[in-house]
């Protein structure tokens, strides 16, 4: 029988892999926008200022390149190896599965 401290640190493990899953498709979802949308043709390659209004932490257009980037790169690593890190955070949530 599993102790205490360890069931909190489980439920704490269910926590972090829901919030991996959301970020799993929060980037599928904002690539698929971007391509669908073909955005590169309306952000150019550049490091001028983006002008989204938020002065506090102003973004660029390659720093959206960047964002883009990395969204490629997670959702390659996840669905890598046939779905195997994916499949592994999918194990662990604790929201239904078909909460999308």
């Amino acid at each position: 029988m599993a102790t205490q401290k360890a069931i909190a640190f489980a439920h704490r493990a269910r926590a972090a892999a829901t919030t991996l899953e959301i970020a799993y498709r929060v980037a599928v979802r904002l690539r698929q926008e971007w391509y669908a949308l073909q955005m590169g043709s309306d952000i150019p390659f550049d490091n001028e200022p983006l002008g989204d209004g938020n002065e506090t932490r102003p973004l660029t257009n390659m720093d959206v390149y960047g964002i883009i980037n990395r969204c490629d790169e997670l959702v390659a690593d996840y669905e890598a190896g046939n779905l195997a890190k994916l499949n592994t955070v999918l194990k662990a949530l604790d929201i239904p599965l078909d909460w999308r």
